[in-house]
């Protein structure tokens, strides 16, 4: 691919359908002055399938403006860091990012197997 795998790899890896690059926190006081606007990289997981994007966000963006800029509408509650911790939806992207770049992830608050036993539980009412 040109060889731009070297040059911006957590771009391509997740082209290719590899875990993004981890960017790690930054200085969020250093983020929110010289960050112009954020590289936002984003996977909204599903029961059955993940979808994924990258966007730019504006400085002054928040978490929920990432979710809203996902680009379809999801039913996922939890947004998470790539470390899997829960975010604050109206925190700022400059306090979660480094060098202007960050990683999100949509999911479920509830575990395939809740989502099938609540499922099934609601078919065995109906009857």
């Amino acid at each position: 691919m040109f060889g731009l795998e070297k040059v911006v790899p957590s771009v391509v890896g997740s082209f290719k359908g590899e875990k993004p690059q981890p960017f790690g926190h930054g200085d969020p006081e250093a983020e929110e002055q010289n960050c112009k606007d954020f590289q936002v990289f984003m996977e909204c997981r599903g029961y059955y399938n993940q979808d994924r994007t990258k966007k730019v966000l504006k400085a002054g963006s928040t978490v929920a403006d990432a979710k809203k800029a996902f680009g379809r509408e999801m039913v996922q509650e939890k947004v998470l860091d790539e470390k899997g911790y829960e975010l604050d939806p109206d925190s700022k992207l400059s306090v979660h990012s480094n060098k202007c770049r960050l990683n999100l992830t949509f999911a479920y608050s509830q575990s395939v197997d809740a989502h099938v036993e609540r499922l099934t539980n609601k078919l065995s009412s109906q009857k």
